[in-house]
């Protein structure tokens, strides 16, 4: 009940009620949900590290250490034509790539989005991190639910719209999303 900016994710995501608390909300679901780090590059010390070239501690699905194409593990979302690493240049919003600076570091790691709502309050969740949700809630990993069926059993299309009409008409629509090169 206080308006001073703020909140935290873990086992359960906190927000203050400031004015931006709904934008606050979605960062730190973010954290609660999907296990998804920071993308400040804001000094944080004694901030442990992670490594996805050493395993002993590796990082969330939307940082990583790897600067090599063929291992990055989000490798089938970036096209042939991106640099790696990406410049951190508007010229690349929205696109998938390696833009270095993420984890409070402002070198040596990397995030996948040039600016996600894990990096900028208001910004969408780019592609790997909105993947994240996505397998999170097909594979489970929580409780004994072991995720969610398919919205349309047998099939990995789904409707692309949907009409709900009780107790009032409401329409659906989603947009299927894919990595480059097919899925991963």
């Amino acid at each position: 009940n206080d308006t001073t900016y703020g909140g935290s994710g873990g086992s359960i995501a906190t927000t203050s009620i400031n004015v931006n608390a709904a934008l606050l909300a979605q960062h730190e679901y973010g954290h609660s949900f999907v296990n998804l780090a920071d993308e400040y590059e804001s000094a944080y010390p004694s901030y442990p590290s992670c490594s996805d070239l050493s395993g002993s501690s590796p990082c969330e699905s939307n940082v990583t250490n790897v600067t090599s194409p063929t291992q990055i593990k989000w490798r089938s979302w970036i096209t042939p034509a991106t640099l790696i690493p990406t410049p951190n240049d508007s010229l690349y919003e929205g696109i998938v790539g390696l833009f270095e600076g993420a984890r409070y570091k402002s070198s040596g790691i990397y995030r996948s989005g040039y600016s996600c709502i894990m990096r900028y309050l208001g910004a969408p969740f780019c592609q790997v991190p909105s993947q994240s949700f996505v397998l999170k809630l097909y594979n489970g990993g929580w409780g004994d639910s072991g995720g969610i069926n398919l919205i349309e059993p047998g099939t990995t299309s789904p409707a692309k719209n949907i009409t709900i009409t009780y107790p009032a008409s409401q329409v659906f629509q989603a947009t299927t999303l894919s990595p480059v090169g097919g899925p991963l």
